[in-house]
């Protein structure tokens, strides 16, 4: 990184700036050495050691934990899942995608976003007006899991029992968020 900012002459501002993002993603670099590694594994044991990692996110998302989900949907879920970096004062916000926050503080409809948090949930909605595409705004360097509708939507191909309990908690989230709209509105 040294010598491509020496060799491509970059201010001193944004020399410092490639470096903090660079030192802040060693996590990320980690995980991507450790999905490299669980792809070796046997089916088996990469679903239990993707299981066991995705735990401390996974774990606050409804969706996911709900009687009924077994661990092999959820562990196809968390194959699907992106790791996504932003450095601080960053905008970011993807539609159709769900967000669960790994690392760092962000700012979103003016509340400070911190690690376990989720949002975007409304990613199964079919009626735009119902889903919030507010982005956010990182406040430290922030790391993240994504998951997008589509790749959802083929592990739920799959799993038509999960699929149902995935619906119900659809109907709660349209609820939830006509509620929202409504209530702006008053």
């Amino acid at each position: 990184v040294n010598a491509m900012m020496g060799e491509q002459g970059f201010p001193k501002e944004a020399q410092l700036k490639l470096r903090a993002y660079m030192y802040d993603a060693r996590s990320s670099q980690s995980a991507e050495k450790y999905k490299r590694l669980t792809a070796k594994l046997s089916p088996m044991l990469q679903g239990e050691v993707i299981f066991v990692a995705s735990q401390p996110f996974v774990k606050q998302i409804y969706l996911f934990t709900q009687t009924g989900m077994t661990i092999h949907f959820v562990t196809q879920v968390t194959q699907q899942m992106s790791n996504t970096n932003y450095a601080a004062s960053e905008v970011f916000g993807v539609v159709d995608t769900m967000n669960i926050l790994k690392s760092g503080i962000c700012l979103r409809n003016a509340r400070c976003v911190r690690q376990g948090a989720f949002w975007g949930d409304e990613f199964l909605l079919d009626c735009v007006d119902l889903i919030d595409t507010s982005p956010a705004m990182a406040l430290t360097f922030c790391e993240l899991l994504q998951l997008g509708r589509s790749e959802l939507f083929s592990v739920m191909a799959g799993f038509p029992r999960e699929a149902v309990l995935i619906r119900k908690s659809t109907v709660r989230i349209a609820i939830r968020s006509g509620l929202r709209m409504e209530a702006r509105a008053r």
